[in-house]
């Protein structure tokens, strides 16, 4: 049986390699093509942000205060050991919904200044 997450990242990587070729294809001379593909981006990501919000505003409707205990492991190349975390599931949820929105403006941070610097455009499209 395959690992549900290996499944995943198959897809992921066949998306992301058939999305590359398809944008060799989309002529980005083009001002108008450019410009529709960057209003894209953008739209998508303020549907990501318009969905960030919309949970964060779930999480603190709910405010659950169920104590929440689980194992933290330790960074990635670190001799630390994992450390065992005592929080609340509010809590929890809310560092997770902060560290995902942190993500994607590293995310656009990244697309800006290979877009707006390089001029690379192709990654707008995956």
């Amino acid at each position: 049986m395959v690992n549900p997450q290996i499944a995943v990242d198959r897809t992921n990587l066949v998306i992301i390699l058939g999305m590359m070729q398809v944008s060799k294809k989309i002529p980005f001379d083009d001002p108008n093509v450019l410009n529709g593909v960057r209003a894209l981006y953008v739209v998508s990501n303020l549907i990501i942000v318009g969905i960030y919000l919309y949970t964060k505003m779930q999480i603190d409707k709910k405010r659950d205060m169920t104590v929440l205990k689980y194992v933290e492991p330790a960074p990635m190349g670190s001799t630390e050991e994992p450390k065992a975390v005592t929080t609340t599931v509010h809590a929890y949820d809310t560092s997770q919904l902060r560290g995902l929105f942190k993500s994607q403006l590293m995310g656009v941070g990244m697309m800006a200044v290979m877009h707006l610097y390089f001029k690379y455009t192709n990654p707008l499209l995956i």
